[in-house]
């Protein structure tokens, strides 16, 4: 009796036990199910946050600066505006203005004569040495732009505008420049005839170049015990016909080039005779001679026209002074450029 009962025992143990081993079965492959179900789940979730991280089309942000928002007629100031990425290129242009013109610097390039609406590559630099000049009013804005535009066409277009205010102080307030300055008795010097230049041979010199100059007067009084300072200052190049000058951003080779600049004595004391000695586009040079004798606060506007230009491309060119008894001669020169088309 016994002995049945132990067997009985013996065969539930065993019962029990393949029981028990196939319900753990079950459940790792139920759990086995369950994971390998998760899984692709969470690597599609983490591709596709990485997918939309990758593709972030963002609106970088682009923002230029100047020293100072208030520039004198004819000085040089910098605009900078900050990196952006990823890579692209940077564009400058400015709003068309009257009696306004702008040349340009970069680190990388010569001077460029900027047309009004044009736009002017500049690759990825971030500041670029801009020099504005008005003749018409004694205020002028200017409005301007840089525009960011992406390698990637996923990326849209950038713009940042601001504006720069231009001062001439020779312009009374209120009136514009039309060529003399208002209330002023002006007398114009007769156009110096042409020298004429001997040639060789072979070469045929460029006629001489002329000019054509403004004496303005401003009551001046001469202090014998002063000092003389006469300073040039560049008003604008372009072209002259019949007499008349004409700004332009560009000079044709078949055309008369002219260049405008004022001579005035900020001394205050009357200066010695003066001359000038021009190089011009296409190695032209032409030496004056003396010039009458300016007193205090008296200015003379000078035209100076030239033939003979042969050379295509940006061509620079440069006025100096020459005189004796004068204090500063840091302000006797200047330097600019044009471009030469065919």
């Amino acid at each position: 009796m016994n002995q049945t009962t132990e067997e009985q025992k013996s065969a539930m143990t065993k019962s029990l036990a393949i029981v028990g081993i196939l319900a753990a079965v079950i459940f790792f492959v139920w759990l086995a199910v369950q994971i390998v179900g998760l899984v692709p789940s969470a690597f599609s979730s983490l591709a596709s946050l990485a997918n939309n991280v990758y593709n972030y089309d963002g609106t970088p942000a682009l923002t230029t600066t100047t020293s100072n928002t208030v520039i004198n007629s004819g000085d040089s100031f910098t605009i900078s505006w900050n990196e952006v990425r990823p890579a692209g290129t940077f564009f400058f242009s400015y709003a068309c203005a009257d009696g306004i013109s702008l040349s340009l610097r970069t680190t990388e390039s010569d001077i460029i004569t900027l047309s009004c609406d044009e736009s002017y590559d500049l690759g990825d630099v971030t500041n670029v040495e801009v020099m504005l000049a008005t003749e018409r009013q004694r205020f002028t804005d200017v409005d301007y732009e840089v525009t960011f535009v992406a390698n990637s066409e996923s990326i849209s277009d950038v713009v940042a505008t601001n504006t720069i205010t231009i001062v001439n102080a020779n312009i009374p307030t209120g009136s514009p420049l039309v060529d003399t300055i208002p209330e002023m008795p002006v007398v114009v010097v007769p156009e110096v005839p042409t020298v004429e230049t001997p040639v060789a041979p072979v070469i045929t010199a460029p006629p001489a170049p002329t000019y054509i100059e403004e004496v303005i007067y401003a009551i001046p009084v001469s202090n014998p015990n002063g000092f003389t300072d006469l300073k040039i200052t560049y008003l604008g190049v372009g072209v002259e016909k019949n007499g008349v000058f004409t700004r332009a951003g560009t000079i044709a080779t078949n055309e008369k080039g002219a260049i405008r600049f004022s001579v005035k004595n900020v001394g205050t004391r009357t200066s010695e005779a003066w001359s000038m000695k021009a190089d011009l586009p296409s190695n032209i040079s032409y030496q004056s001679p003396n010039q009458i004798s300016l007193k205090p606060n008296e200015e003379a506007i000078l035209t100076l026209g030239f033939d003979g230009i042969t050379q295509t491309g940006i061509e620079t060119f440069s006025v100096t002074l020459d005189t004796s008894r004068d204090t500063v001669t840091a302000n006797n020169t200047f330097t600019w450029a044009i471009t030469i088309v065919k």
